[in-house]
């Protein structure tokens, strides 16, 4: 809708419906997965859900091909990584999936999906987010040589 309008503008430039078209068809053309995105851009992609409990525990999974046939089951797998709070509304859960992490987008799509679509999407929250750099990096470590690992300490 911007587009055919106008007030879409990329540097101060009217983008019209064919310039986007066209700026979409040349990026699906070179597509970047998220490591090479990280890596480029310095920024690292999130996938964050967040929602209600209680009314996700048991629900059965809408896709066959999902690896989570519950939501139990993609709990369970990421149970450590989740963030649980309880206040007047119940129990509540977030979760931040590094999208460079092997799976994480395949799996952030099907838990999503148990989000989206349903009369959860109001109360749930599903959102891409950047932040600068990426905690899977290396770090970089102080080289040892064995002599030194039982040199006296003074």
């Amino acid at each position: 809708m911007r587009t055919v309008d106008g007030s879409l503008r990329v540097h101060g430039q009217i983008i019209t419906p064919e310039r986007y078209l066209s700026l979409w068809r040349a990026t699906l053309e070179h597509p970047m997965t998220a490591a090479q995105f990280t890596e480029r851009h310095g920024q690292q992609v999130l996938l964050v859900l967040g929602g209600p409990m209680t009314p996700l525990r048991g629900q059965r999974s809408s896709w066959t091909s999902s690896p989570f046939a519950h939501f139990d089951d993609f709990e369970a797998a990421y149970r450590d990584r989740i963030e649980y709070r309880t206040d007047g509304g119940g129990e509540h859960f977030e979760i931040a999936l590094d999208l460079c992490e092997p799976n994480a987008a395949r799996d952030a799509f099907y838990a999503a999906s148990f989000i989206r679509g349903t009369e959860l999407e109001k109360q749930g929250r599903v959102e891409v987010r950047l932040q600068p750099g990426h905690p899977a990096e290396p770090q970089t470590r102080a080289v040892v040589t064995q002599s030194e690992l039982f040199a006296q300490v003074i």
